[in-house]
């Protein structure tokens, strides 16, 4: 038998009985005693009826300062109606490409301010919507095919535009330098979802966010894979690119990279060389024949290998006055390194522990300039720190980390 369930009540009183357990069966209310309550029958007509006990429960969520909110569950039934405004399949690529384009405009904007003058704008401008038309309309058929190749990113955008200044021949601009530009910041890569709208971005899927965001700085191994794709996209075939055009660079590389006191006169040697070669015209071929030759084909490593050339002859037959040695070069070389932002001979993490007091100052300031958000120089108009702007784990990451 199932034990009985006693509740307490109010006092029985019958024949002067104090007692407050009661029990219910067959519809009467019984004391412990054996006393029947009178005038408290249970009457159940509807035995399927079901009676249901409901509550409300609140959701504890945490505000973007850190603080902790609560929300009934009803709230959470807007939150999925928003989540729906998000568009996938056609609609999503479709969006994702107008971001794309907006990118590109500000991309082509900053390319004007670092490397080219206003002259070149209009042309410039012309040359890379018709690339980009040309991209879209190429990208479209390889979706249908399946290609691996058929989704275009920010990298690519860069690339197009990189394509289109060799297609002018106008001013020169070099894949390092660009790269260099990308790593600090100054071109959109690694931070680019601020110059897009919020609302756009709440329509897209998290995937193409990461797209339009990449999650690490391209090498220029990339960004030579990359403009060979979009070279073999746009179907440009073979450029031939004047050799006066990567002359900037080729001086740069002496007098800048290799550190040399007689960069004039290696790069007298280098013109020398080319005149006495024939060689006037680079050419630079999009084809897939010389796809599988890689990063060989790029005029810059082209011109790397005859400044290699250079240097060598130098130092076995020193035609110039001033003399130097190889070994003084390469000592003067590493105490450079030590001290400069970038290395250029080679890279690896055991060289992070030959780093310079001064050098590791330089790239933690720069981590903390582009890397980490300025939230710790908010003050207000009195001078004020004002800290309700930090969350709590920044709070104690400020307090842990001195960065001032």
């Amino acid at each position: 038998m199932a034990p009985q369930s006693w509740f307490r009540g109010p006092v029985c009183g019958v024949d002067n009985c104090r007692s407050r357990l009661y029990r219910s069966s067959d519809g009467l209310t019984i004391c412990q005693f054996g006393h029947v309550m009178e005038g408290n029958i249970e009457i159940n007509d509807d035995q399927d009826q079901v009676t249901v006990t409901t509550r409300r429960l609140n959701v504890v969520n945490v505000d973007e300062r850190g603080g902790y909110t609560s929300s009934p569950v009803v709230n959470s039934q807007k939150a999925i109606s928003k989540k729906s405004t998000r568009l996938y399949g056609s609609e999503a690529r479709e969006l994702y490409f107008k971001c794309l384009q907006m990118l590109l405009k500000k991309q082509c904007e900053i390319f004007m301010t670092l490397f080219f003058s206003e002259s070149m704008r209009d042309d410039l401008f012309q040359l890379v919507k018709t690339n980009w038309v040309k991209c879209l309309g190429i990208t479209e058929k390889e979706e249908q095919v399946e290609s691996k190749y058929y989704t275009v990113n920010t990298l690519d955008l860069i690339s197009l535009i990189y394509i289109s200044a060799l297609q002018l021949r106008f001013q020169s601009i070099y894949i390092n330098d660009i790269v260099k530009h990308i790593k600090s910041n100054e071109i959109p890569y690694v931070r680019t979802l601020h110059i897009l709208p919020k609302s756009t971005l709440d329509k897209l899927p998290m995937p193409y966010h990461h797209m339009l965001q990449p999650l690490r700085l391209p090498s220029q191994l990339d960004l030579y894979h990359c403009i060979r794709i979009n070279g073999l996209r746009l179907k440009v075939g073979k450029l031939d690119m004047p050799l006066n055009y990567y002359y900037p660079f080729a001086f740069k590389v002496f007098s800048d990279i290799f550190l040399f006191p007689n960069a004039i006169d290696l790069f007298n040697v280098f013109t020398n060389l080319m005149e006495a070669i024939s060689l006037t015209e680079l050419s630079f071929s999009f084809t897939y024949k010389t796809t599988v030759l890689g990063v060989i084909g790029f005029p810059e490593i082209q011109i790397l290998g005859a400044i290699v050339f250079v240097i060598k002859l130098t130092f076995v037959s020193n035609p110039f006055k001033y003399m130097l040695h190889p070994k003084v070069w390469l000592d003067r070389l590493g105490k450079f390194e030590m001290n400069n932002e970038y290395s250029y001979i080679k890279s690896d993490n055991s060289d992070l522990l030959d780093w310079s007091d001064d050098k590791i100052e330089k790239y933690c300031d720069w981590i903390y300039d582009h890397i980490i958000p300025k939230k710790n120089k908010t003050y207000n108009l009195d001078g004020d720190h004002e800290d309700y702007l930090l969350t709590t784990m920044e709070k104690r990451l400020f307090q842990i980390f001195n960065v001032d």
